[in-house]
């Protein structure tokens, strides 16, 4: 099953519209080493390719589109990171294939 799949089976109806508004358009997942945030070589580097390769950030709680979006919790250095097609989510893939995997 698909880690949107899973965000879609969420029981508490507030989560659900939450999740709904956030990975609606970009539902390929994948679970990503980024490192800490703050001062991470590997996130800079994956921050500037996305923005290079995909355009900006998508933000669906102020209306705005894109062909990516990161999840606001990370954990253990592991960050959501979603896709709006499989093709850019392999693309990411390809470029970082020792940070990634489908949660």
């Amino acid at each position: 099953m698909s880690y949107y799949k899973k965000l879609m089976k969420e029981k508490d109806p507030n989560k659900l519209h939450f999740n709904r508004i956030i990975w609606d358009k970009n539902r390929h997942i994948l679970n990503v080493n980024t490192g800490p945030i703050d001062g991470s070589v590997i996130w800079d580097k994956m921050a500037t390719w996305l923005a290079e390769n995909l355009g900006g950030e998508a933000w669906p709680l102020h209306g705005v589109e894109g062909a990516w979006i990161m999840g606001s919790d990370t954990i253990d250095d592991w960050t959501l990171i979603g896709f709006n097609s499989e093709a850019n989510m392999r693309r990411f893939q390809e470029e970082f294939p020792h940070c990634c995997r489908i949660p």
